[in-house]
């Protein structure tokens, strides 16, 4: 692995969570190629990314340090009852997101943000965590072996919880 380092994302930084949505929103890649990124300013997910900062934000971000390009980003966000995300359990529980830049996957940045970001929560005394995947989604294996556990099934998705 390049040399990789995590750190919480820095507050001119909020521009990248709207990248790496485009990243973490699974789409088989037919369909994404027919799609602009224009979608991400849509309601459901803009509500991902916009107004960054809000009680119980948090973003951890992996950064190459000798270009200080970042290479991915996990975060995760409270949502209210009447704005649920796809990932929602409940008003207290951060549902998180997670993405690597294309050119860096496959070598472990998923699995150290995902971890860095648990732990983050934990810190916090955040009790739970949830996220939503599609079940075609190669990163599901990814969850599972971090300790989330299926909450709920929807037809083409998953809710997990963790713990």
């Amino acid at each position: 692995m390049n040399t990789i380092i995590f750190r919480l994302l820095h507050s001119n930084e909020t521009w990248f969570l709207k990248e790496m949505l485009w990243e973490a929103i699974f789409i088989p890649e037919e369909t994404k190629q027919k799609l602009t990124k224009s979608i991400l300013d849509q309601p459901d997910l803009r509500k991902y990314y916009a107004g960054w900062g809000r009680t119980g934000d948090v973003a951890i971000v992996a950064v190459q340090p000798e270009t200080g390009k970042p290479a991915g980003c996990a975060w995760g966000r409270l949502f209210p009852a009447d704005d649920k995300g796809y990932g929602f359990i409940d008003e207290i529980t951060p549902e998180l997101s997670i993405a690597v830049d294309p050119v860096f996957r496959g070598q472990g940045i998923g699995t150290k943000l995902l971890q860095k970001l648990i732990k983050e929560y934990g810190k916090k005394g955040y009790l739970r965590l949830s996220l939503s995947v599609n079940k075609e989604n190669p990163s599901l294996s990814l969850y599972y072996r971090s300790g989330f556990k299926i909450y709920a099934e929807k037809e083409d998705s998953i809710v997990m919880s963790y713990p």
